[in-house]
C-alpha cells in the first residue's frame, strides 16, 4: 500500500486561510516552491501513482508538499 501525503491545498477546507491574506501568506512561506497546491497538483500524484507507471513501487509515503517545510 502507498500514500499520498499532501501539503496546503487551495479548497473549500482551506476557505478560511484563504481569507486570511497575512496567514496565508506566511503559510506559503514554508512551501519551497513558494504556492500553495490547487487539487489538480495532488491528483497528478495519485495519478502517477496508481497509472501503472509506479508498478514496483510499494509501502511508500510520497510527500506532494511543494517542498514544504513540514
Amino acid at each position: 500500500m502507498n500514500a499520498i501525503l499532501p501539503g496546503l491545498v487551495l479548497t473549500d477546507l482551506t476557505e478560511e486561510l484563504q481569507n486570511n491574506p497575512a496567514l496565508l501568506e506566511s503559510s506559503i512561506k514554508t512551501v519551497a516552491m513558494q504556492r500553495a497546491a490547487v487539487p489538480v497538483d495532488i491528483a497528478n500524484a495519485v495519478a502517477g501513482l496508481v497509472g501503472g507507471d509506479f508498478n514496483w513501487v510499494t509501502g511508500q509515503m510520497i510527500e506532494a508538499t511543494g517542498g514544504a517545510r513540514l
